[in-house]
């Protein structure tokens, strides 16, 4: 069939009572386009869905490449073009294919007709046709009244135009009706104006609400008003409580109530407490109050406060309370915490040991209940020791006797010399060594008769206060990684009467089998807070040699 036969007797029908100016700009030319199933038997470019929107329509052959094809035998047909930005559409013509043949019913070789019959085309927001504006459907239509060019109304604003056709199966269809659903079109064109608030030719003429944001392009009546404004002519802003397009936004929590910004939403009077922002939206998590700048208190298990009065929604640690548990509570039992020592020593006197920590800063309002206390030595015996000595003036926080009210204390360690390591289960690397540090593996005195730089001395390092060097003389050395000690004061269940009242002094021994090197202490007081000093994440993996 030649590819340029003139179009003959091409019928064209205007749907609507509206004379179209070509005032309006085309807003689909050259833009995006797309097709579900595209044709194909023939080269891409022929049958490809930009053809629809090139410009070009002196041809309405498929030979001619100025049309988008479809493939034949499917159920549904499916186009659309994407305008790139929503606009305010006058009117839509579409082109279909003719084969430049007389487009009527007694010429159906090429059943052209049967395929347009039935079709449907939407303005939308998005791809799916469901969430836009029918614009038409071609119910009505028959052989011998579908146009080969058709215009229609579409007063609608969108971003995407769709074409649609089907033919279900187990769906009646009329007669005339193809047996598939094709989309074959030569052409699209899509009018309206590109700029936003203005109508008539040339979409030069402001709308004449001056707070509408789009109008109808022929009467200028408003169809949609700027964010902030409602009514017939836009003259109204939001109600109280509303802002936005539409103005369908709720106002954040303004102080006192008062009405938000109409058209963004910022309190004008500032924020209720617990809201923060020009919006005034909820605290982030951890603070409360006004402005948000209030930090939330000792909550249970670290959980967030209530974002207006810093109330703790699970309640409140072991040790704090108040409406927003920031306040120590105190049991009696803290003051006697105070000043306490703690050594590792080979023997049951703690002046011959290693001091490994001694309280001389902590008060009632920041002595932890829990905490660990890392002390890399070696020994045989665990000291806990405190005093109240006559004579002597102590800080005011302080108990007026000394005490030692100890629940539970475990040892954790290496139960074999040789050994470093996580589980203790690293040789120390050189050969002739009695024990090495327990992290490193350096050694720290070797086996009798042998010697070594890093011997010379015996020293070990602790991790809290100076240096401790000392000697081991005929101990049966047990390489111990780690030590925790829990040091808990009882709860307040005796009578007072029963309390140590006279004690100045107070010691408490651990007696181990045979000496171990300790890294880790964790301290417990009666109050159950748990709060941990240079803790050691792995004291679990060693051996509870208490």
């Amino acid at each position: 069939m030649p590819a340029n036969i003139p179009i003959m007797n091409t019928l064209c029908i205007f749907l609507g009572l509206t004379t179209f100016s070509m005032a309006y700009e085309n807003l689909a030319l050259k833009k995006l386009a797309y097709q579900r199933f595209q044709y194909r038997g023939l080269e891409g470019t022929l049958t490809d869905a930009r053809n629809a929107v090139d410009g070009l329509k002196s041809n309405l052959s498929v030979w001619a490449g100025q049309c988008a094809i479809s493939d034949v035998g499917k159920h549904e047909a499916f186009w659309l073009v994407d305008l790139s930005s929503t606009y305010s559409i006058h009117h839509i013509t579409i082109y279909y294919r003719t084969e430049n043949v007389l487009w009527e019913p007694s010429n159906a070789s090429e059943s052209l007709p049967s395929r347009f019959l039935g079709f449907s085309l939407y303005v939308s927001n998005t791809t799916d046709k469901s969430e836009g504006k029918l614009c038409v459907q071609s119910e009505n239509f028959t052989m011998n009244t579908i146009p080969a060019i058709l215009t229609t109304n579409c007063f609608v604003r969108g971003r995407f135009v769709i074409y649609y056709n089907e033919r279900r199966t187990g769906v009646t269809y009329p007669d005339e009706y193809s047996t598939y659903a094709y989309n074959e079109l030569c052409e699209v064109e899509v009018f309206g104006c590109r700029t936003s608030g203005y109508y008539g030719k040339n979409c030069s003429i402001p709308c004449p609400d001056p707070h509408c944001r789009y109008c109808n392009l022929e009467t200028g009546t408003c169809q949609e008003c700027k964010p902030g404004y409602r009514g017939h002519h836009c003259e109204l802003e939001c109600q109280d409580g509303k802002y936005g397009d539409g103005c369908q936004m709720d106002c954040g929590r303004c102080r006192d109530l008062k009405q938000c910004h109409h058209v963004n939403g910022t309190c004008l009077s500032g924020c209720e407490q617990g809201y923060i922002g020009e919006k005034c939206i909820f605290c982030e998590n951890g603070k409360y109050g006004q402005g948000c700048t209030s930090i939330c208190g000792h909550c249970f298990n670290g959980s967030g406060c209530h974002h207006a009065n810093g109330s703790c929604l699970t309640g409140c640690e072991s040790g704090y309370g108040g409406d927003v548990c920031k306040s120590r509570i105190f049991n009696g039992f803290t003051s006697r915490f105070l000043g306490f020592s703690l050594y590792v020593s080979d023997t049951t006197h703690k002046d011959g040991g290693t001091l490994c920590f001694k309280d001389t800063n902590f008060t009632l309002s920041t002595i932890p209940a829990v905490f660990n206390i890392t002390c890399l030595v070696f020994g045989q015996y665990v000291i806990y020791y405190n005093e109240r000595l006559e004579g002597v003036t102590y800080p005011d926080d302080y108990s007026s006797n000394a005490f030692n009210d100890l629940c539970e204390l475990e040892v954790f360690g290496c139960a074999e010399a040789g050994f470093y390591g996580i589980n203790c289960s690293i040789p120390c690397p050189e050969p002739n060594c009695r024990y090495c540090h327990p992290e490193t593996g350096t050694c720290q005195e070797y086996q009798q008769g042998f010697e070594g730089d890093n011997c010379k001395k015996n020293e070990f390092g602790t991790s809290i206060g100076n240096i401790v060097a000392f000697t081991i003389f005929s101990i049966l050395l047990i390489n111990a990684v780690a030590v925790i000690i829990f040091l808990k004061f009882r709860r307040p269940n005796y009578p007072k009467d029963k309390k140590k009242e006279n004690d100045q002094k107070q010691e408490q021994h651990v007696y181990e089998n045979g000496p171990r090197h300790f890294t880790d202490f964790t301290v417990v007081d009666e109050n159950q807070q748990y709060v941990e000093l240079n803790t050691k994440t792995n004291t679990s993996l060693y051996q509870n040699v208490s």
